[in-house]
């Protein structure tokens, strides 16, 4: 069961994270900044994330993880342990993940649904150039540097590039 699949274009948001797990990416909400989580301990996160608040049996979270191996519950225990460390969750303040000794784990923290973020495409803005030699007879100078740099830079694919007037009114 892989998760990424099953749930392509969900997204959760709980405390200040933000779970794609289609596009397998946990990222912080205040800054957008990802967080360096990948593999089981990812996977982990999203069957617990899509059953916030069910007690997840340790035999269907190895089933989820490890399809097609037989693994030791000493490798569940230690991606759980992983995943705690990433969130930054303890045995002793647990705010994410619970254990149900001997059963398995619940995910306890308010889970919202979340709509997916939209990729959107690159896009910069050329500024006017200030002429700094004091002489107004050379203020062509910066605007051809502008319009020559906003030229070049609309022909790299999928960088969009605003016209002069729209930047120079910034």
């Amino acid at each position: 069961m892989n998760m990424r699949s099953s749930a392509p274009n969900r997204c959760f948001e709980f405390d200040d994270f933000r779970l794609e797990p289609g596009r397998g990416r946990l990222s912080r909400r205040s800054d957008g900044r990802t967080i360096a989580l990948t593999g089981r301990p990812l996977e982990a996160l999203c069957v617990l994330v899509e059953r916030h608040g069910e007690l997840v049996e340790k035999a269907t979270l190895m089933q989820a993880l490890w399809p097609r191996a037989i693994v030791e519950e000493n490798n569940l225990t230690q991606t759980i342990s992983t995943l705690r460390q990433v969130l930054g969750d303890t045995i002793s303040d647990n705010r994410y993940i619970a254990t149900v000794s001997g059963r398995g784990y619940r995910f306890i923290a308010k889970v919202n649904a979340a709509s997916p973020i939209t990729d959107q495409p690159a896009s910069v803005a050329v500024l006017p150039f200030v002429n700094l030699t004091g002489d107004s007879t050379k203020e062509y100078w910066g605007d051809g540097i502008a319009e020559e740099l906003i030229v070049s830079l609309g022909r790299v694919v999928g960088l969009r590039v605003p016209a002069r007037i729209s930047s120079f009114c910034l």
